[in-house]
């Protein structure tokens, strides 16, 4: 009743007074609290479920995205944890930490030389979002094996992935969909994609649907972290289906990168189920089935524009105006690289120029013509070692592939450990990115403002893996805990057995 009667109070002097805003803020108070206490050790699934929910929301006076708020809470709900159950217990460092710590280390040592502001308190120099999106994937990095405490909520992981990222695709879907509501949409969530709604106001249609990526991508690694390729590429089977749909999504966005990105999925996900005979089969089964869509292109019908573009890479009758783009699309990522290292448009080779631009050169940005000048200036080189030594030098692309590297071997080290657990799928799940993101990063596309908070998340996430397989290991896992389609293996989790015993 004492609660109730502050409560009505505040209400009364807020409302009595017009702030508004300090209501907004109370209620926002009130809610994290809500969810800190409600969820407890729990609040490490916030993190999953929100990491895909990268983009920023103007309800919020400051520009927090919900994967920052996720963080945020969770780490809440840890110091909450903490002042409740006292000291932690010692634990020995992991040498992923140790990356962590190195590469944010380098992070802060590039800011003091070369020092940025944020847009919303009017600095001259404007762009350290990354630096405050770097430091939060680094928190998540460190909540991660600390927060969680039971491995049936940690196989949840694939689940609360794929959940967040279908959650932006919903979001997406509706901009396609309805595009009148895409202005009103973005005040809630700025990571719609815009490009598709010019495309629907000025030729009426969208060409690419760029959005779906993320959710055709992150489907195939769920089933592939589930399942082996017989079990994928039974054509009557409901997971058949399911595959069917999350390559028509990253067909329709008109990546090239992300087919690749599906493929490398495929083979990895095989070679880790043990399947590679299976995936040989189902190899040569869609080389047949792709080469009839290809073959048929520009003699029997005409594929939709995103998808020539994803498969313009492959010999195929495309229209004049795909073969342009993607052309282009090549051609001047080359000349930017050219240039930047041409002209030394680098100015600190050891420890990069670091994030952010002046004021007055964003008020250029945008305008025609300028596309090409705008990514010199920003350094999104479309290009992952340039875009590192641009923003952290020779130093941070040492670090940075020093990471890339160790979270490759230890989710290997997690996915041996987790083997026949329930944990299993969770494991595939993060090695399956882990062993594709070096490739991807060097060879196909990268940004290190993108790629660095990844690294930190992917290293949390091993890390605790690592420590749940630990916990498995001295219990057995009670009969029917084993997520769905994961067949039990002939001997159940090893235990620890008493001397004696």
């Amino acid at each position: 009743m004492a609660t109730g009667l502050v409560l009505a109070g505040i209400l009364g002097v807020v409302i009595g007074t017009d702030r508004y805003q300090l209501l907004v803020w109370l209620l926002g108070l009130a809610i994290c609290i809500v969810i800190t206490a409600g969820l407890r050790r729990r609040a490490w699934m916030l993190m999953p479920l929100a990491w895909a929910l990268s983009g920023g929301t103007l309800v919020l006076p400051v520009p927090f995205s919900a994967r920052d708020i996720a963080i945020l809470l969770a780490a809440g709900a840890y110091l909450g944890y903490r002042a409740l159950a006292g000291s932690p217990q010692r634990r020995s460092r992991h040498l992923l930490e140790l990356l962590v710590a190195l590469n944010v280390a380098c992070l802060v040592v590039t800011f003091v030389l070369h020092p940025v502001g944020f847009r919303s308190i009017g600095s001259d120099t404007v762009g350290g979002r990354p630096y405050l999106t770097a430091g939060l994937a680094a928190v998540a990095a460190w909540l991660l094996p600390r927060l969680p405490d039971s491995p049936r909520t940690v196989a949840w992981l694939p689940w609360l992935s794929v959940a967040g990222t279908g959650l932006v695709a919903a979001l997406q879907g509706i901009g396609y969909l309805f595009p009148g509501a895409v202005p009103y949409l973005i005040f809630f969530y700025s990571g719609l994609d815009v490009g598709a709604y010019l495309e629907t106001v000025t030729t009426g249609a969208a060409l690419r649907l760029r959005g779906l990526s993320g959710i055709g991508q992150a489907l195939m690694r769920l089933l592939c972290s589930f399942y082996r390729p017989r079990a994928l590429l039974a054509p009557w089977g409901w997971r058949f289906l399911l595959v069917v749909l999350a390559l028509i999504a990253v067909l329709l966005s008109g990546f090239r990168s992300s087919l690749l990105a599906m493929l490398g999925t495929i083979v990895i996900g095989a070679w880790l189920h043990r399947g590679l005979r299976e995936l040989a089969v189902g190899a040569l089964l869609g080389a047949v089935l792709l080469g009839g869509l290809v073959g048929g292109q520009g003699q029997w019908y005409d594929l939709p524009y995103g998808v020539q573009r994803t498969l313009s890479f492959l010999p195929g009758q495309w229209s004049e105006e795909v073969l342009q783009d993607a052309t282009a699309s090549t051609e001047i990522r080359l000349m930017w690289w050219r240039t930047v290292i041409g002209e030394q448009l680098i100015s600190d080779w050891w420890f990069g120029d670091g994030f952010g631009i002046s004021r007055r050169d964003l008020e250029t940005m945008g305008r025609p013509g300028r596309i090409g000048q705008d990514i010199l200036m920003t350094g999104y080189y479309h290009n992952g070692p340039l875009s590192t030594i641009r923003y952290a030098g020779v130093i941070g692309l040492v670090l940075l592939y020093a990471l890339l590297i160790a979270n490759v071997v230890y989710a290997l080290r997690a996915v041996a450990r987790c083997r026949g657990t329930p944990l299993q799928p969770a494991a595939f799940f993060v090695a399956i990115q882990a062993i594709w993101r070096p490739v991807h990063f060097t060879f196909i596309y990268g940004a290190y403002q993108e790629e660095i908070p990844e690294l930190f998340y992917t290293a949390g996430l091993v890390q605790l893996l690592v420590l749940m397989a630990d916990k498995l290991a001295v219990e057995r896992p009670p009969v029917g805990t084993l997520p769905l389609g994961q067949p039990r293996p002939a001997t159940a989790t090893v235990g620890v057995v008493a001397k004696g015993g």
